[in-house]
């Protein structure tokens, strides 16, 4: 077995976008007989889906020395060259299958998969996200609300069932840099949508890729993700994203878009739901709130409270939202060490429909914040 650094420098020939680079790694590992997981697992992603002919044919000479006789049969079993670009593998659950069956032999399949996600076919994007999905949980799908009546239409939702697997080190870093990579390309579309049909199919793409960067929880992703703040399109879902990973990076990024959100809801009149002219699901606070609650410091309240000052009855607050921002608040409060007691009456003045009560509540914060800083 190769030593730690021959493999790193191996995986870095075998991932380069120069096929001559490829090439010197393919010849790398034929030398070495580095059979591990992970190089066997990214030289068939290169044998399946490579666009050059001749890394391809390289890589699959180098496969079929290095792998076990198990591991060949499942790949002779579901593989001909000719499937390369044939939409169907993804879409009948072919590939689902074969990932499968590499599963039990302890080969891991994410290095086909994100390897795969270079097709340029949208729903062949999102066949193999959900595939990279259930590779995570026993079950994982996602689901877009298409009832116009609905607070969440448009809102797209996702059932996992089983326990969340935990990759290698290796392999989570093959998934965060490939999700990244989406997700960026996405953020640079601009994509317009009929209120018939609020999400398509890339955009599911974009929101299921960052579900997974979410899951996977690593911190690699913030930079990114904050980004996707200012893309009205997935802000809802890569605000949860960042709340789950939990890096305080994301706060002030939040405390912006957050304050950004409620401006334009005062000033458009606009409830959290839908405008006249498509999606404005991105105007809905609650998890800028949660966010903020599980992050968020003692300056973060003058945000949050800041939604109870929309005066007009079409952007109020919900129900909802009002909850969210007072859940958050009594968080960021539990952490500053105020006992049960001082929260309730400090959010009771901070939330308050009486605007001179909400004054008084603020002065209050506003002295909070001076004997914190003070400390």
């Amino acid at each position: 077995m190769a030593d730690n650094t021959s493999s790193d420098n191996l995986h870095k020939f075998l991932e380069s976008d120069d096929p001559a680079m490829i090439g010197m790694g393919l010849s790398m590992a034929k030398g070495s007989a580095d059979s591990s997981e992970e190089t066997l697992g990214r030289i068939l992603g290169l044998y399946m889906f490579h666009d050059d002919k001749d890394i391809r044919s390289l890589s699959k000479s180098v496969f079929m020395k290095l792998a076990s006789p198990d591991v060949k049969k499942v790949v002779k079993k579901y593989w001909q060259a000719e499937y390369r670009t044939q939409p169907w593998i993804w879409k009948t659950g072919w590939m689902g299958k074969m990932v499968l069956d590499l599963r039990s032999e302890e080969t891991t399949a994410i290095f086909i998969l994100v390897k795969a996600l270079q097709i340029n076919d949208e729903e062949t994007k999102s066949s193999i996200l959900e595939i990279i999905g259930n590779s995570m949980y026993d079950s994982f799908s996602s689901q877009e609300c298409t009832d116009p009546n609905s607070e969440d239409y448009g809102k797209i939702s996702f059932r996992k069932t089983g326990l969340k697997r935990n990759f290698s080190i290796i392999s989570t870093t093959a998934i965060v840099a490939a999700m990244i990579k989406l997700i960026k390309s996405f953020s640079t579309k601009r994509v317009y949508y009929s209120r018939q049909k609020q999400a398509n199919i890339s955009q599911i793409s974009a929101v299921t890729t960052i579900e997974i960067l979410g899951d996977l929880g690593d911190t690699r992703a913030v930079e990114t993700l904050i980004v996707s703040l200012n893309n009205t399109l997935i802000v809802q879902e890569s605000t949860r994203a960042l709340r789950i990973i939990g890096d305080e990076r994301a706060i002030e990024p939040i405390i912006q878009i957050m304050e950004y959100t409620i401006n334009q809801r005062k000033e458009s009149s606009y409830h959290s739901g839908w405008s006249r002219t498509g999606p404005a699901r991105w105007r809905d606070l609650n998890e800028f709130a949660k966010a903020l609650g599980k992050m968020g410091n003692l300056e973060s309240i003058k945000t949050l409270v800041k939604g109870f000052d929309i005066e007009s009855s079409r952007s109020a607050l919900s129900e909802t939202e009002k909850m969210s921002v007072m859940e958050a608040i009594s968080k960021i409060l539990e952490r500053a060490k105020f006992d049960s007691k001082e929260r309730e009456n400090i959010i009771k003045f901070l939330t308050s429909e009486d605007a001179s009560l909400r004054a008084m509540g603020n002065s209050l914060l506003k002295g909070m914040l001076n004997e914190s800083n003070m400390e």
